[in-house]
This record gives C-alpha cells, structure tokens and sequence, in this order.
C-alpha cells in the first residue's frame, strides 16, 4: 500500500519535503505521490507525515481507495452522502464539469468542486448531503463558484439531475438519470415530465 495525490490537492507544497523517502514530487501544477517508493512512512513516523500535514480534505487516499480526511474531517461540514471509491470515475466526471465552470481560481473552486462532486453520491438531495440547510443555499454557492454552470440550469433543475442531464448531454445522450435517486420520495417531482 501508498498514498496518492487525487484531484483536491491545492498545491501547497507542504508535504514535499516532509516525505522521508522523497516519494513526492512536483511536475507543473501537478502533485505526484511514486507508490514504488512510497512507504507510508513506516519505519520513520506513526503516521504518513503527507497526511498528517495536509490542508486539504479529500486530496490524499491510499492506493487501495481510503481518503483521507475526506470532505468535512477538517472543516466540520458533515457529508452526509458516503463516497464510494468504487463511483471514482464518477465523481470524476462531475467535478471535471464543475472545474470547467469555475467562476474563481482554480484553487478557490477547487476544493469546493470536489466536495459537490463526492456529494453528488449521497442517497439525499445534493443539498442535504452538503449539510445546507435548503436548497436555495446550493443555488447561491453554485452561483458564487460555478456561475457558467448556474445560469445555463434556468429551468431551476434539481441539481443533481442538472449535473447528471449536462455530462449526458456532453456525450450525445437523450436520456440520461442522476444516481441515488430512485429511492428518494421525491423521485416523481424531480423525474416527472418537464414543463
């Protein structure tokens, strides 16, 4: 087992030279963890020391899929939707979209992509799995961070729904469902006939 980088990393540099084995390197914008030399610091500290001082939720997982500080160990905002390593790709795919609508910098939105991105997973409204209390609050932060992506969403659609309709869309497809969703009461309001 290794660590690795994933997409969350705000490209701070701490950790760089705190590896004891000099696993981590820097190739542009790009953080890289060699899982070759990776050793998860055993024989040198408790603790993988990239882990230890990371600032970033959810920029560091282990080789076989655990993250690290996944998004609301730092901050406190619960995620109430579990991540799936499994649903990886599509988590991906998601904060790729949301990444290619960023209304800040990248490393203001970043962040925020990816914890949208693993809360699109949840079982509940995308909304609830962020841990805000209502739905208009998810509209105000995703005009805030992602406003290309807010305003071509003016028929108010659920935001899950919104995502999943844009990424089939990218790719050529009519009919496409958000995941989680068939179990949820609301299933009828968000998924009947649009006006």
């Amino acid at each position: 087992m290794a660590m690795q980088i994933l997409s969350a990393c705000v490209g701070c540099y701490a950790c760089v030279d705190l590896c004891p084995v000099g696993a981590i390197s820097v190739k542009g914008d790009l953080f890289r963890i060699d899982a070759q030399v990776c050793c998860t610091c055993e024989g040198y500290h408790e603790l993988p020391q990239c882990a230890e001082i990371c600032p970033s939720e959810g920029a560091l997982a282990t080789t076989d899929g655990v993250v690290l500080h996944a998004p609301g160990f730092l901050t406190g905002i619960p995620l109430l939707g579990a991540y799936d390593p499994a649903r990886r790709e599509e988590k991906d795919e998601i904060y790729q979209l949301l990444m290619a609508n960023c209304s800040k910098s990248e490393s203001e939105s970043g962040w925020m992509a990816e914890l949208v991105a693993i809360s699109s997973l949840g079982n509940n409204h995308l909304w609830q799995d962020m841990g805000l209390p209502s739905r208009q609050q998810l509209s105000a932060l995703m005009q805030n961070y992602f406003a290309p992506l807010a305003a071509r969403n003016d028929r108010d659609m659920k935001w899950k729904k919104f995502f999943y309709k844009e990424l089939c869309d990218q790719e050529g497809l009519r009919s496409c469902l958000a995941p989680s969703c068939a179990d949820c009461c609301d299933y009828a309001p968000c998924f009947g006939p649009e006006l």
